[in-house]
């Protein structure tokens, strides 16, 4: 079971993850929209917004990695961008899941990226894979998501991570967290006790593996570590990390809806989501503790 496709890998968990399964001795393929770099070796081409794939991809195939999809936090939402968000993960599945039925792929593991946003917010009960669903763009994106994954044929399975926040080095939220602090402007955000559901990336690209290695049907597992902590407590954190002082008062949520739009809800809205279901499927997280998965990304 080590010829894997990743969908979407040439983002920051894509290629973290290509660099632990190539250690691992698997044999990864990538599909790519870019024409320049398509070798019918490695990568091969696809198009999902106009439905197009390279069916020879599938030989020989054993699982599928989905993490495609416009980053939702790169540009300011506003209808247009909004669509992008919805349809790149939408589309892109369904032309994935519409390729595997008709070539009768059979025995194939599809692990489809999701995320915490298909949860309710605010909540004091931790939300896990059997908890109330949301209703808002992002739930329903995530809703969406999943349901066009769980479309595989008989003789195949699928499960689903729900991604939090994935801290690395490379790129992702802590760049933009840390980058005030540096500069001497960081600050919590909006009240601060808002809670944040993070990951260290080594811990997120291993669960990936952990699934790969399982092939549990219908699984969902929420990828955020056990350690959840305040939007404050995390602040604080990457300042003693870079050794910086936090002097200033909090940042006003309107200031941030005034700044990012829409999105500004994902940071002001508390997540309070449980580890427990990833924890059952017998995942070790290597980072319970934000100190420490600090030490590690700055290291």
């Amino acid at each position: 079971m080590k010829n894997i496709i990743i969908a979407g890998g040439t983002g920051l968990i894509g290629s973290k993850l290509f660099t632990m399964l190539n250690n691992l001795d698997y044999n990864v393929k990538f599909l790519t929209t870019n024409n320049k770099k398509v070798d019918n070796l490695k990568y091969f081409y696809w198009n999902p917004e106009n439905n197009l794939i390279d069916d020879k991809i599938f030989e020989n195939a054993n699982s599928i990695i989905n993490l495609a999809g416009s980053g939702i936090s790169n540009k300011r939402w506003n209808k247009d961008y909004k669509d992008a968000i919805y349809n790149s993960r939408i589309n892109s599945t369904k032309l994935l899941i519409r390729a595997i039925n008709r070539l009768n792929v059979s025995n194939l593991h599809l692990i489809n990226a999701s995320a915490i946003g298909i949860y309710k917010t605010n909540t004091e009960q931790p939300q896990d894979i059997y908890s109330e669903l949301n209703n808002d763009f992002m739930a329903k994106v995530c809703k969406d998501w999943e349901y066009e994954a769980s479309q595989i044929t008989k003789g195949n399975s699928y499960s689903i991570i729900r991604i939090g926040i994935v801290l690395a080095k490379e790129g992702g939220a802590l760049p933009k967290l840390a980058m005030p602090i540096k500069l001497g402007f960081g600050a919590p955000l909006a009240s601060g006790s808002q809670l944040v559901p993070w990951i260290h990336i080594t811990d997120l690209c291993n669960l990936f593996i952990h699934e790969l290695e399982r092939r549990k049907n219908g699984e969902v597992l929420n990828g955020v570590s056990p350690g959840i902590i305040t939007n404050k407590d995390l602040t604080i954190a990457i300042a003693k990390q870079l050794r910086k002082p936090l002097f200033l008062p909090n940042i006003p949520g309107f200031v941030l809806k005034l700044a990012v739009g829409e999105f500004a809800n994902s940071i002001i809205d508390s997540y309070n989501i449980s580890a427990e279901s990833t924890l059952t499927s017998g995942y070790t997280f290597r980072f319970n503790d934000i100190k420490a998965a600090l030490a590690d990304i700055y290291s």
